[in-house]
């Protein structure tokens, strides 16, 4: 009978390391925060189709009818405070398409209001757990 072969273990490959997923946590966290800082709220009421959609399938683009679209847009810079309104000429007359647009800019606001806090949970949770080089914390 020949002799055994001895058992090699297996080949694995190595994890992320904890610095890696640390930088990697930060640098997801930091896009987060880069994407809150420009608040953009559009109402259109007319023939309107999405023609793109994001990661998490947000609306990325707009195809306009070609005739008797409504539309609102007002865009602000959290950041710098700056911000444009844009509006077509019937928003500007009707005072209740006007109060539609303005609740969906109080909608966002307190969106964002609430996803800016959660991220701040997150981060400080994510910085009560590891050191500044991304390893366990002891404890």
């Amino acid at each position: 009978m020949p002799d055994p072969v001895p058992m090699q273990p297996a080949a694995t490959s190595p994890g992320p390391d904890s610095e890696a997923v640390a930088t990697s946590l930060r640098e997801r966290i930091g896009e987060a925060v880069g994407k809150l800082l420009v608040l953009r709220v559009t109402t259109i009421i007319g023939e309107v189709s999405a023609t793109g959609a994001g990661q998490f399938g947000e609306v990325t683009g707009l195809s306009l009818g070609t005739q008797g679209q409504l539309v609102a847009c007002t865009s602000f810079d959290m950041l710098l405070g700056d911000g444009s309104v844009i509006m077509s000429p019937a928003f500007t007359k009707d005072p209740d398409l006007r109060a539609l647009h303005a609740d969906s800019v109080n909608q966002a606001h307190a969106i964002r209001e609430k996803s800016v806090a959660l991220l701040k949970d997150m981060l400080d949770t994510f910085e009560g757990l590891v050191d500044r080089t991304g390893a366990p914390r002891a404890g």
